[in-house]
């Protein structure tokens, strides 16, 4: 019955619908479904109370007319379907109010049903304005035609007139007032709602890749993933404990700031994904968490210009500043773990070695492994460094990234 249920009240709703306008028609359908099932049993009961057995088949036609809505939602005539269920269920109690007069109120539904603009989408204000005014239209209809001509059960004199019209008008009023305000209220909290929502997606996306914040909505609370082969990128900033010496800590945040924000920008150009700063050290990686097969020639690339960035850099702002910078290739373990202050990171032997490549090696230059020869050496200038000695991992053959062919 609930998967039932859940079909009716998506009909006519696109996966490519705004979260607002979805909300309106599930909301129309859900009202229209209700109408079906609720408004047959309160006519029974009325019919019970009144003893007018010839209402059941104007009912009746208001369920099958009701039916349209479906229908209008189905072809995308949102609009429609919304004005039309309004008027539809308005003339009914106008009908009622004919039939019976002023005294059983019929027409209070007709001001109470005007709240539905409030499940209108903001960018429909023509559909608000139309609604409201048809239902002031047939509001009026069914106070003033009993007043002046009387029910079919009973005639009003004129005293009864005018204090009905007079508390009908302040009710109509009131409760469009009340509606206004309501929908007014509604989207302003949506609209700081939806703001904050913003806000945090951008602050989650500033932390993590967009494929692992998505995983991570999802409620996976292991995120790691293997990666067969991927290229890793550490620099240091050489001379930065001296640096720091010489520099209030105010101008040391904003001199970090400034290079850092010029890799950050040059990651970007370059699709790789930045990791995270380490004091001075900056992490970058290609080939994750989204793979691709030139990972290690953009890798190769950001680090040419990285280096060519802070030289243009210090030119301009009168500084003496130089990096290192170590690049290795290979599996690698990527994801988030832990339960607070999220971050996503690497792990593996390769993650080590790039470390090592950029700890050993020299100001301005970019040492790297042989695997990271071996997949750039077409592309790209690379001059022999021989075999190093590397802290905690052994003799290895190492390389200097000088340039890219031309």
């Amino acid at each position: 019955m609930m998967k039932y249920l859940q079909t009716l009240f998506q009909i006519g709703i696109p996966n490519t619908m705004s979260p607002e306008d979805a909300k309106s028609i599930r909301m129309t359908n859900m009202a229209t479904f209700a109408i079906q099932i609720f408004h047959p049993l309160a006519g029974g009961a009325m019919v019970i109370i009144t003893d007018t057995f010839f209402l059941l088949p104007e009912l009746a036609l208001i369920e099958l007319l009701s039916l349209f809505v479906y229908l209008f939602n189905r072809q995308g005539k949102y609009s429609l379907a919304i004005f039309y269920l309004g008027c539809l269920f308005n003339c009914h109690y106008v009908y009622l109010t004919i039939i019976f007069g002023n005294s059983l109120r019929f027409y209070i539904f007709i001001f109470l049903f005007s709240g539905r603009v409030l499940l209108i989408p903001e960018s429909k204000r023509q559909l608000i304005i139309a609604v409201l005014f048809s239902d002031l239209i047939l509001a009026l209809t069914a106070i003033l035609v009993p007043q002046f001509y009387g029910s079919c059960l009973h005639a009003n004199s004129r005293q009864e007139i005018l204090m009905n019209s007079l508390i009908d008008g302040v009710l109509f009023l009131g409760l469009i007032t009340v509606a206004l305000i309501g929908r007014s209220g509604a989207l302003r909290a949506e609209k700081q709602l939806k703001s904050e929502q913003e806000r945090s997606e951008k602050l989650l996306l500033n932390i993590l890749p967009p494929e692992v914040a998505e995983q991570l909505k999802q409620g996976r609370e292991i995120i790691a993933d293997n990666y067969a082969e991927a290229t890793v990128l550490f620099s240091d900033i050489v001379g930065f404990t001296a640096l720091s010496r010489q520099l209030t800590p105010d101008q040391l945040i904003r001199l970090m700031n400034d290079i850092f924000s010029l890799f950050d920008d040059l990651a970007q150009k370059h699709g790789l994904e930045k990791i995270k700063t380490i004091g001075d050290g900056y992490m970058l990686a290609g080939g994750l968490p989204v793979q691709h097969r030139d990972h290690a020639v953009s890798v190769a690339r950001m680090a040419l210009d990285m280096h060519q960035a802070l030289a243009k850099y210090c030119q301009q702002n009168n500084k003496t500043l130089n990096i290192r910078t170590g690049i290795d290739t290979g599996p690698v373990v990527a994801g988030v773990i832990g339960k607070s202050k999220f971050a996503y990171d690497l792990w593996g032997p390769m993650v080590n070695t790039a470390s090592r490549m950029e700890s050993s090696g020299f100001a301005g230059r970019i040492q790297v492994t042989e695997t990271f020869y071996q997949k750039v050496k077409n592309r790209f200038d690379l001059q022999p460094h021989g075999s190093v000695k590397i802290k905690g991992i052994g003799r290895m053959k190492t390389w200097f990234l000088i340039d890219e062919k031309r």
